[in-house]
């Protein structure tokens, strides 16, 4: 690959793969003597990804160089917040725009759409004639300048700074057409701001449109859920097929974007990186070579069209390169765990997978095991029994287990709400599956075999003359803690607050052991057996939360001859003195 369109670079010192920076790639374009060429070949979304990232100061001649389609875009992509047109973004692009040379402008002006700078100059200035409306200019006390060809006064209010680029503009249109400058201005005068933009957005919408960034609705359709049990069979059926059939049709002709071939390759040469870059990398492996440039730009053509629907229907701005980024990472995430669902840990079935399937079908079966995940938290948090303070669904939750449901009830699932880290294989997918099921387990024990009353238990531990611990500090883990601390002390009596004696005492009955740790689980597997069934699922999740909640209290307690006091404020419910 020419450095001229290299993405990415292996750092000799610690072998990682790491972007090439947009200003060197600039450069690069920049220094070829047919640099114009190049520069009018670039995609419009890849353009507006490099001038984005490498500053305008750095991207000056390539947008000088941008053909008008590729101007146009550049306006698409940076002057709406959705529907909504950000004028002083369009004021900083047209003060780009006029400085290109005659035959640029012109190409620009010839292109762009004229509603827009209508509803601009709107906001900006207000046309009269001077023949027609002699006495109401009279009344106007804000500055009057006259339109090049002296038929229309603008007045400019006086707080208004953008005088002098209403005039580099009308100068311009001018030199190109004297009518042209007529329908500007007679534009201003007569049309409705609202009818302007929403003429303006639907023409931008159906631009945007033909480069993936497809109608809300319409992007959607990229979370439709399936029924993993019935669909892997027949991916997987049609993954292993030796007909010669493969995915081969381009998604609206869209080459991949440079940003999104940039963030694979970097993730490609990672220490972990997804199924899917691995799958993506063993093509060569399963595809004829005659055949493997035009499946493996199938492929690439249809991540481009994926990921810009899932940027739209995760609600995101086309012009937002951040939120582009994250897109892909998201779909990326789904169509490795889509990958696994039908291969395995098998990269040549997935790489089969990959050039045979639709992306969007396995990116559909990816996203439905974590929203399949996300209903099963849903559906504990809607019981009502994870908290006991108003306001807070999830308090009886530990930090770990909070920041999963929380991740969970996003609009997107993610494995941790502080992180928003997706995720990205089966196997996290079934960790978090374990720990809900833990969660279910303890609320199963607490309020369905223990028999305990959330309104009662509420009453109990809000009443500091009873309990010592503030209630918000109050978790699953805690109460659990407790009964174990009891049980060392030989008494099993149910919802007891220990006083700080007892602490004391249990855990000296512990270190009196070889293994606290051990001495800590065996506690409270014995806390679990006198309650639980005797069905083996429900003992393995008991013994799991048993050596969990010990791992944690011993891991708290450490060498100390004393509780700490993130121990006694946290993990033991203490009685007050």
């Amino acid at each position: 690959m020419s450095d001229l369109f290299r993405l990415t670079r292996v750092d000799p010192v610690t072998g990682v793969a790491e972007p090439v920076p947009a200003t060197e790639r600039v450069d690069a374009i920049l220094d070829q003597p047919n640099a114009r060429a190049l520069a009018r070949s670039l995609d419009p979304q890849t353009l507006y990804g490099l001038v984005h990232e490498a500053g305008l100061d750095a991207a000056w001649e390539l947008v000088m160089m941008a053909s008008g389609e590729q101007a146009q875009a550049l306006v698409d992509f940076d002057v709406w917040t959705r529907d909504d047109l950000q004028l002083d973004r369009l004021a900083h692009w047209l003060d780009v725009l006029l400085q290109r040379d005659e035959a640029e402008f012109r190409e620009w002006y010839d292109t762009m759409d004229q509603e827009l700078l209508v509803a601009w100059l709107r906001e900006h200035v207000a046309v009269f004639e001077w023949e027609e409306d002699r006495d109401v200019l009279d009344t106007i006390d804000d500055p009057v300048m006259s339109s090049p060809d002296g038929v229309y006064a603008l007045a400019i209010p006086q707080l208004d700074d953008v005088g002098d680029l209403v005039r580099l503009l009308l100068e311009r249109v001018y030199r190109i057409d004297i009518m042209e400058g007529h329908r500007l201005l007679e534009g201003s005068r007569w049309e409705l701001t609202s009818d302007l933009v929403e003429t303006t957005w639907r023409l931008r919408e159906a631009r945007l449109g033909d480069l993936g960034f497809v109608p809300f609705h319409e992007a959607m359709e990229v979370y439709a859920r399936l029924d993993a049990e019935s669909w892997v069979p027949r991916a997987r059926a049609t993954a292993t097929r030796t007909d010669g059939e493969f995915v081969t049709f381009a998604v609206g002709s869209l080459p991949p974007v440079d940003h999104q071939l940039q963030v694979l390759e970097t993730r490609r040469f990672a220490e972990r990186s997804s199924t899917f870059t691995r799958a993506l990398a063993m093509l060569p492996q399963v595809v004829p070579e005659e055949r493997l440039d035009a499946v493996t730009d199938a492929v690439l053509s249809q991540l481009r069209a994926l990921v810009n629907r899932v940027h739209v229907a995760d609600l995101g701005n086309p012009g937002d390169i951040p939120a582009a980024r994250a897109a892909l990472v998201r779909a990326e995430a789904n169509l490795g765990i889509g990958l696994e669902l039908v291969a395995g840990a098998d990269l040549a079935l997935a790489a089969s997978t990959l050039a045979r399937l639709p992306l969007r079908e396995i990116h559909r079966a990816g996203y439905s095991a974590t929203a399949r995940l996300a209903l099963q938290a849903d559906q504990i948090v809607r019981r009502g029994q994870l908290t006991l303070v108003e306001g807070d669904a999830l308090s009886l939750l530990s930090d770990v287990d909070r920041r999963l449901f929380e991740g969970l009830a996003a609009r997107r699932p993610v494995r941790d709400a502080v992180s928003e880290a997706p995720f990205e294989t089966l196997a996290s997918i079934e960790s978090a599956a374990r720990r809900i099921a833990r969660v279910g387990f303890v609320e199963l024990l607490f309020f369905g075999l223990m028999r305990w009353s959330r309104d009662e238990l509420g009453t109990l531990l809000a009443d500091p003359k009873r309990v010592a611990t503030p209630i918000e500090q109050v978790s699953l883990r805690s109460l659990f803690a407790t009964l174990a601390l009891d049980r060392l002390l030989g008494r099993d009596r149910g919802l007891h607050p220990l006083p700080l004696g007892d602490v004391h005492a249990a855990l000296a009955a512990a270190r009196s052991d070889d293994d606290a740790l051990a001495a800590f689980t065996a506690a409270g597997s014995a806390v679990i057996a006198r309650r639980a069934p005797d069905d083996d699922a429900v003992r393995r999740l008991g013994d799991v939360w048993a050596a969990e909640v010990a791992t944690w209290l011993d891991e708290a307690i450490g060498s100390a001859t004393a509780p700490p006091a993130e121990v006694v404020a946290e993990v033991v419910v203490l009685a007050a003195d």
